[in-house]
C-alpha cells in the first residue's frame, strides 16, 4: 500500500482499532475518517482501503501488517545508494551463482570481398557469486503492542529497514575498494576535474586484448572528494550559469566526461577492509574511483529485504524477523578496469 509518510502512523492506529475489535458504530468512524481516495492492493488487483476494512476485521489486520511492513522498506530506501553503481545479476536465484564476464572487446577486421568472414568467439569468463545473511529482529515487545505505542513500533521498523540497507551499501563498497589495484596519484595538485579526466585516460591505454583499453563510464566519489569539486566550481564558474541557480546553489555537479556519476558517504567496513583510507582530506586518501560499470564487479539479491513471522501484528511482533541475502564479488581479471584517484 502506498501512503506518504506522514500519513502512515495515523493509518496504522486505524487500522489496530479495527483489527482489535470495536462496536460497530466506532469501526463505521473510523472508516468514514479514512480518505476516499485512498487504494490497496488485494489478490493483485486494487481496492479502496475502506470498503477492504468495512468487509472484515481481517482486513484492518492485512492492512496493519502491510502498513508497519512498508516502514521497513520505506526506510531501506531512504538510504538506498549504491545498487545502481554496481551490475546486479537478477538470474540469481540460489545462493551460489557463476556469473558470465566477458573480456574487452577488440576490433573487428576488414575483409576483402568475397573473402572468408573470420569467426568472432567472445573469451567469456566467470565470477563466483555466494551470498551470505544479513538479518536482524526489531525488538517489539508486548507492552508497546498493549499501550498502543505503533509510533515506536513504526519508527523501530524503519530503523530496522535503514539498518539492512547500510549493510548492503557498506558490502558493495567495501567488495569494490579491496579489488582495486590500479591508482592515479595526484600528488596532491590538480586533484578536481583534471583528476578525472587523467583517470579515464590511465584507464584507456593499453592492448584491448590483454586487459586493458577499458572506456569509463562512471566515477563513484566520496562527499570529501564532491565537495573539491564543487569548491573547484566556485572557483571557475564552470557550470556557466547563475551561482543560485547553478552547481554552486543547488549541490549538483555537471555532467563531467559523460560519466554517470555516484556518491556516498558511507565507509567500508574496518574489519575487512585496511586499503588506504575512504577520504580525501590528506596524502594517501582515495577520493574517488573512475571505472567502466559492466566490467568491474558483480552482485546478486537471492532474496531481497524479507519480513518473517509476521502475519498478526498484535500478537506476533515480538517474533518478527528482517532478512536478505547478498552476494558480491569484485572481477579481478578486470582490476584495469577501475582507476582509483590518490590525493
Amino acid at each position: 500500500m502506498k501512503t506518504n509518510s506522514s500519513a502512515h502512523l495515523e493509518q496504522i492506529h486505524k487500522y489496530a482499532k479495527i483489527a482489535r475489535g470495536v462496536s460497530p458504530d466506532v469501526k463505521k468512524s473510523i472508516i468514514d475518517s479514512i480518505p476516499k481516495d485512498l487504494y490497496c492492493e488485494v489478490d493483485g488487483g486494487i481496492k479502496q482501503v475502506r470498503k477492504r476494512l468495512a468487509s472484515s476485521d481481517i482486513g484492518a489486520m492485512g492492512l496493519l501488517q502491510e502498513t508497519l511492513a512498508s516502514q521497513i522498506i520505506e526506510g531501506a530506501d531512504f538510504v538506498r545508494n549504491l545498487r545502481e553503481a554496481f551490475v546486479f545479476e537478477g538470474d540469481m536465484t540460489s545462493d551460489i551463482f557463476k556469473a558470465p564476464i566477458s573480456r574487452p572487446v577488440g576490433f573487428a577486421p576488414e575483409v576483402a570481398e568475397g573473402a572468408e568472414i573470420p569467426r568472432y568467439e567472445a573469451e567469456f569468463g566467470n565470477v563466483i557469486l555466494s551470498d551470505r545473511l544479513i538479518a536482524l529482529a526489531p525488538q517489539v515487545t508486548r507492552k508497546m503492542i498493549e499501550d498502543d505505542k505503533w509510533g515506536a513500533v513504526a519508527r523501530l521498523f524503519y530503523e530496522a529497514g535503514m539498518a539492512v540497507e547500510n549493510t548492503i551499501n557498506r558490502k558493495l563498497l567495501t567488495t569494490f575498494l579491496n579489488g582495486i589495484t590500479e591508482i592515479y596519484d595526484t600528488g596532491g595538485v590538480d586533484q578536481g576535474r583534471l583528476a578525472i579526466s587523467s583517470a579515464i585516460e590511465q584507464m584507456a591505454t593499453g592492448d584491448p586484448n590483454n586487459g586493458g583499453g577499458y572506456v569509463a563510464d562512471s566515477v563513484l566519489m566520496n562527499f570529501s572528494y564532491y565537495k573539491v569539486l564543487l569548491d573547484e566550481l566556485a572557483t571557475t564558474y564552470i557550470d556557466g550559469s547563475n551561482m543560485s541557480t547553478g552547481a554552486i546553489g543547488t549541490g549538483q555537479l555537471p555532467v563531467m566526461y559523460g560519466l554517470t556519476q555516484y556518491t556516498t558517504n558511507m565507509l567500508p567496513d574496518p574489519d575487512k577492509y585496511d586499503g588506504a583510507r575512504w577520504a580525501f582530506k590528506e596524502a594517501g586518501d582515495i577520493g574517488a574511483v573512475v571505472y567502466n560499470r559492466d566490467a568491474v564487479m558483480r552482485y546478486g539479491i537471492p532474496r531481497d529485504i524479507t519480513i518473517e513471522n509476521f502475519e498478526d501484528p498484535l500478537h506476533d511482533s515480538e517474533g518478527v524477523t528482517i532478512t536478505c541475502r547478498l552476494a558480491a564479488e569484485f572481477v579481478s581479471d578486470n582490476e584495469k578496469a577501475a582507476i582509483a584517484i590518490l590525493y
